[in-house]
């Protein structure tokens, strides 16, 4: 045995087998992996998922804005910090991925109608609160719940939950628009099963032009319109709404006006964090220390 370990630590064979298991086991935290798993998020979504897998094909209001959408990813020694728990700061690296793959999966339909325009339509982050509320230890599959929280005129808000991959069951839909039901908790508390509870803000953009929540959501069938007899469109109100449905799936114009309220008030608080500039001064305070 102790020749074997002689010789590999001697030939390229040994060399190469140490490198395969440091990507296997910290290939998370390798330079420009986080560049390299962005672009394979997003050459999956855009050649290899179906186009009917995550986005709905009708504004009917038989689909919910707030569905989530649920991203898998696991602890690797580079996430970790000198308590060996997951550094806070890597938090921010896997929300960016889940987080991208729900807005190009939930929003899909509206992002084709608005590249057929010819100007590409993108997501801008303008900012993220984290509330931290467990350690996560090396090697964990976490799981992170992405939903749509509220909007305004201007941003939409999602908010991001890490919790435990124990705790969730997959359930598979039959129907053909989707390829799953949103995962639910198996736990008498689902909240005992979360890590973290992150809000995002960001905004929709077209070149430079901003696009406004209401009309892309709209546009990606999310909300339910119909034509009134002036030409305009409103959303359809719960008189509408078809009767063979889930109670569920029943999400009309007034159930998600209900729901998109509760979740605003949530979400000013993070909104309020750009009155956090105005404490900002050079002259007011002199540091008493220069790193």
């Amino acid at each position: 045995m102790a020749n074997l370990f002689d010789h590999l630590g001697n030939s390229w064979l040994g060399w190469l087998v140490a490198t395969l298991l440091l990507v296997v086991i910290t290939g998370k935290t390798l330079p420009f992996s986080w560049h390299i798993r962005v672009i394979l998020g997003y050459v999956n979504y855009r050649y290899f998922e179906p186009r009917g897998s995550y986005a709905p094909e009708r504004g009917d209001g038989s689909v919910s804005v707030f569905l989530p959408s649920v991203y898998t990813t696991s602890t690797s020694p580079g996430d970790l910090d000198y308590t060996l728990h997951k550094s806070n700061s890597t938090y921010l690296a896997d929300l960016d991925l889940a987080r991208g793959r729900h807005f190009y999966g939930l929003f899909r339909v509206g992002l084709e109608k608005y590249s057929k325009q010819g100007t590409s339509v993108f997501p801008a982050l303008g900012a993220v609160s984290c509330t931290f509320k467990k350690e996560i230890r090396p090697f964990a599959k976490v799981r992170i719940w992405t939903r749509v929280l509220a909007w305004d005129d201007k941003w939409i808000y999602l908010i991001s939950h890490f919790t435990k991959a124990h705790r969730i069951v997959d359930t598979v839909s039959n129907r053909p628009s989707y390829s799953a039901k949103p995962l639910t908790a198996n736990a008498a508390t689902p909240q005992s099963a979360v890590y973290a509870t992150c809000i995002s803000k960001q905004v929709v953009k077209q070149g430079r032009k901003t696009i406004q929540p209401v009309e892309f959501l709209a546009a990606c069938g999310l909300l339910p319109h119909e034509s009134t007899d002036d030409g305009t469109s409103a959303l359809l109100d719960d008189a509408r709404a078809s009767p063979n449905r889930p109670a569920s799936r029943n999400w009309t114009a007034r159930r998600i006006e209900e729901r998109r309220c509760r979740g605003l008030a949530l979400a000013k608080h993070v909104a309020a964090l750009d009155e956090g500039l105005a404490w900002f001064s050079e002259t007011q305070d002199a540091p008493f220390a220069m790193y």
